[in-house]
C-alpha cells in the first residue's frame, strides 16, 4: 500500500469532503432531470418536423388539386371560347357583323385564337359600315322605320362621329314621325308597265322589218320622261306590292294578308313594272342599250353603243337610272323607297348578261357581274318577278310545257335574283283559278299574278292576288288617250320622231 502523504489539515479535509458530497448529490439528481428535458425537447422537435412535413404535403396536394381545377376550368373556358370563335366565324360569313363581334369579344388573351379574333373584330367593324347602312335602307323601304332606326342605333357606338350614320338615322326618325300624318287610301290602285326604252330612236325607226314592232310596244326616252313628270304632277306615288299584302304562315300554309294602305295626303298609289329586262342583239341594234352596269360610285348605269359607234355610259337612257334620279330629286314620288318591279325572262339572259349560256367560258364572270347589279337594285328599291323563262303564253301552252319553263326559270334566273312570289304573265295571257296551270304556279310560290288590261283590276284572296297592268307603249300612246288621261296626256308626250302606226296595229 502506498500511503500518500498530505499536508492538509482536518479543516481542509472536511471542506473537500463536503464539496465532493455536494457534487455527488447534485449530479445524481440533475443528470436525470437534464436528460429527461432533452428527450422531451427532442420529441417536440420531431413532432414539429413531422407536422411541418405533413403541412407541406397538404399544401402540395392542395396545389395539385388547385392546378387540376384550374386546368379543367381552362379547358372548359377554351372549349367555350373556341365555340364562340367558330360562331363568330359563322356570323361573319353570314354578314351578321354585330353578332360576330360579340362572339369574338369572348375570346380572352390566353386563348390561341385571341389575336385572330381581334383581327376579325377590326374587319367586321370596317365591313359592317356599308353593309348595315344598305340593310337599313332596304328595311326602311319596306316601311319598317323602327327596325332601321334600331339597326343604325346598334352600330352608332362603333361610328360615333360618322356623318352618314347620323344622317340616315335622322332621316328614318323623321320618316317614322311623318307616318303619323299618313291617311288611309281606299281607291283604285294603278299599275303600269313598260318595256326597255328606245335610247337611240334613229336605230329603231329606220324602216326595217323590226321598226313597226318596236313602234307598237316600246317608248322613247323622251316620251318616258314626259310621262314620268305628268304622273308625278297628277299626285301619283310609287308603291311596292308589299305595301298591300303580307305573306304569313298560318297552320303550316302560306297566306296573303291584306295590309291597310296609308299614304301621304292627296297621293294616289302607282305600281310600275318593266318587262323583258334583257338586251339581246336584236334589241340593241334597234335602239336599246346593251346592258346595265355599275358605275364607279356603285350606282346602276347603262352601257350602249351609239349610232356613230361610240361607247356610251349613261344614267339617262333607261328606266332604272332615270327613276333612281327622279326619286332622288322628288323623294315624295316614292313611298317607303319603292321604285318598280323588273319582270325577267331567262332565254336571253338578264340585264344584258348571258346568264343563259351556262357552258360558256364567260358564264362565271357574267353571272358574278349580274349578281352585283341585282344586289344594288334590291338595295335601291327595285324588286323582281318571273316573266317565264321563254316568254310562253301560259294560256296556250300545255301544263307540261309551263312546268318545264317555270322550273328552268327558277334554276337559271331564280337562283340569281332570290325568292319572289310574283309571276307576270307573258303577253298578259293569264290562267284562272280552277285551272291546273294556275294551281301549279301557286304551288311554285307565285301567289301574286299580273296580267294586262285596259283599266285597273284587282282581285284578292288569302291564296292569291290577281292584278291587271296597263301597257304604256306606242299602241297606248296612239289609241288609248281617253283611258290614260288620269295618268298623263298621250298627245303631249308623243315623240316627234315616232312614225304613225301601221294599219291594223
Amino acid at each position: 500500500m502506498i500511503i500518500l502523504q498530505t499536508n492538509l489539515n482536518l479543516s481542509a479535509h472536511k471542506t473537500i469532503i463536503i464539496a465532493l458530497l455536494g457534487f455527488v448529490l447534485l449530479t445524481g439528481f440533475t443528470v436525470p432531470i437534464l436528460y429527461s428535458q432533452y428527450e422531451t425537447q427532442k420529441q417536440i422537435r420531431a413532432q414539429k418536423e413531422l407536422y411541418a412535413q405533413q403541412l407541406q404535403e397538404q399544401k402540395r396536394q392542395e396545389a395539385v388539386i388547385n392546378q387540376q381545377i384550374e386546368d379543367a376550368a381552362r379547358a372548359i373556358q377554351d372549349e367555350a371560347e373556341r365555340e364562340s370563335y367558330l360562331k363568330g366565324n359563322t356570323a361573319y360569313a353570314d354578314k351578321d357583323y354585330l353578332q360576330a363581334i360579340e362572339f369574338y369579344k369572348k375570346i380572352t388573351s390566353k386563348n390561341a385564337d385571341y389575336q385572330t379574333a381581334q383581327d376579325q373584330i377590326k374587319k367586321s367593324t370596317t365591313e359592317m359600315h356599308p353593309h348595315y347602312l344598305a340593310k337599313a335602307g332596304v328595311i326602311s323601304k319596306q316601311g319598317n322605320y323602327q327596325e332601321a332606326i334600331k339597326l343604325l342605333t346598334s352600330i352608332s357606338a362603333y361610328y360615333p362621329d360618322d356623318a352618314q350614320v347620323k344622317s340616315d338615322l335622322l332621316k328614318y326618325q323623321q320618316a317614322l314621325e311623318a307616318e303619323k300624318s299618313l291617311v288611309a287610301y281606299n281607291g283604285l290602285i294603278e299599275h303600269i308597265f313598260f318595256h326597255p326604252l328606245l335610247a337611240y330612236p334613229s336605230l329603231t325607226f329606220d324602216g326595217d322589218v323590226d321598226s313597226n314592232g318596236f313602234n307598237q310596244y316600246f317608248v322613247t326616252v323622251s316620251e318616258f320622261e314626259k310621262i314620268l313628270n305628268q304622273i308625278y304632277a297628277n299626285n301619283y306615288i310609287l308603291i311596292n306590292e308589299n305595301a298591300l299584302y303580307e305573306e304569313k304562315v298560318e297552320d303550316g300554309k302560306t297566306v296573303l294578308v291584306p295590309k291597310e294602305l296609308k299614304l301621304p295626303s292627296n297621293k294616289k298609289p302607282l305600281i310600275l313594272s318593266v318587262d323583258d329586262v334583257n338586251y339581246p342583239d336584236y334589241k340593241s341594234t334597234n335602239g336599246t342599250i346593251s346592258k346595265l352596269i355599275l358605275d364607279s360610285d356603285g350606282s346602276v348605269a347603262t352601257y350602249s353603243v351609239s349610232p356613230r359607234g361610240e361607247e356610251v355610259i349613261s344614267h339617262d337612257n333607261e328606266i332604272i337610272p332615270i327613276i333612281d334620279a327622279f326619286v332622288a330629286e322628288h323623294p315624295d314620288f316614292s313611298f317607303q323607297g319603292a321604285k318598280g318591279i323588273l319582270a325577267l325572262t331567262g332565254y336571253y339572259g338578264i340585264l344584258g348578261y348571258n346568264t343563259n349560256k351556262l357552258d360558256s367560258p364567260s358564264y362565271p364572270e357574267e353571272r358574278q357581274t349580274a349578281l352585283g347589279i341585282i344586289e344594288r337594285l334590291k338595295e335601291t328599291g327595285w324588286t323582281f318577278a318571273s316573266h317565264g323563262y321563254s316568254h310562253l303564253d301560259a294560256r296556250a301552252e300545255s301544263y307540261q310545257s309551263l312546268e318545264k319553263d317555270t322550273l328552268q326559270w327558277k334554276k337559271e334566273v331564280g337562283s340569281l335574283i332570290g325568292p319572289t312570289n310574283i309571276y307576270v304573265y307573258p303577253f298578259g295571257s293569264s290562267v284562272l283559278p280552277g285551272n291546273p296551270k294556275f294551281q301549279f304556279l301557286l304551288d311554285q310560290g307565285f301567289n301574286i299574278l299580273y296580267s294586262v288590261g285596259p283599266t285597273p283590276y284587282l282581285k284578292a284572296s288569302t291564296d292569291y292576288v290577281m292584278m291587271d297592268r296597263r301597257h304604256i307603249d306606242g299602241i297606248a300612246l296612239y289609241n288609248q288617250e281617253a283611258i290614260l288621261k288620269n295618268l298623263f296626256d298621250t298627245k303631249s308626250v308623243l315623240d316627234p320622231v315616232r312614225p304613225p302606226l301601221k294599219a291594223g296595229s
